[in-house]
């Protein structure tokens, strides 16, 4: 009896071995009839299009369509799309039809950096560089002034080999922070980096400017101005200033217009 439930047993097992390999090879022979192209979160931005994504995988120098799909070289088709400072993530794979998928991730961009010359650009929440786009404005925060990225920095694609202490990433944690926070996100429409590397807010409610200071201690500074915005500016008028100060360490001194 075992011997028979052996022989049972053995052309299954023979089935489940060879199968997968059979089907493997057949889809591995099957032509690349189509490149299908998806990106994730495309309503929301615009970074890329899916016709600058097809013309890296399908060209002169790479021509894909009508070779079989095995011989698609998926690994470097993804490192040749993630060249794209835009894209957080690629995946390249082929369905049995023989379509070539590309699924791609755009990088989500936290704040807007635009220097006194006019140069912009983006960064994530992770500190990469995403570069600008005239087809595309995201509505994040704009950070704009004396502010610079190094071309270093440019070069790797983030900010996070500066030093710490640099007004890029002290406006950037500082951005984190205003980005996460629920009532500061609807507040902060724009900062201005001056001169003296001190930051000045404008504000989206009422007619006045934040002269903040330095980066430094921002959170317990935006908690000072979080209890003047809730407790005195609806009592006096959201337009009875024209300057906020908080340049002094426990201070808030407040200009009448």
């Amino acid at each position: 009896m075992r011997i028979l439930g052996k022989i049972w047993w053995m052309p299954l097992i023979i089935y489940l071995v060879i199968t997968p390999a059979f089907m493997s090879d057949r889809m591995d022979s099957v032509p690349c009839r189509k490149i299908e192209v998806t990106i994730k979160d495309s309503n929301d931005y615009r970074f890329v299009t899916s016709e600058r994504i097809f013309g890296l995988v399908q060209n002169e120098k790479n021509p894909v369509l009508g070779g079989p799909t095995g011989e698609i070289e998926m690994e470097s088709i993804e490192k040749e799309v993630l060249k794209l400072k835009e894209l957080e993530r690629a995946e390249v794979y082929h369905t049995i039809d023989g379509t070539l998928h590309v699924d791609a991730d755009q990088r989500d961009p936290m704040m807007r950096l635009i220097n006194r010359y006019g140069r912009t650009v983006y960064l994530d929440v992770n500190g990469m560089i995403i570069p600008y786009s005239r087809y595309f404005t995201p509505r994040v925060l704009v950070v704009s002034g004396y502010i610079e990225i190094p071309e270093k920095a440019i070069r790797q694609g983030n900010i996070n080999s500066m030093d710490y202490n640099s007004i890029v990433r002290k406006v950037f944690r500082l951005a984190g922070y205003v980005t996460k926070d629920d009532f500061w996100s609807g507040q902060v429409e724009q900062i201005w980096v001056n001169p003296q590397q001190e930051l000045e807010i404008v504000p989206r409610a009422g007619n006045h400017i934040i002269k903040f200071g330095a980066a430094d201690n921002y959170i317990k500074k935006f908690n000072y101005l979080e209890t003047l915005y809730t407790d005195a500016l609806p009592k006096v008028g959201w337009d009875s200033y024209r300057e906020i100060n908080l340049r002094y360490d426990g201070q808030i001194i407040c200009k009448k217009r």
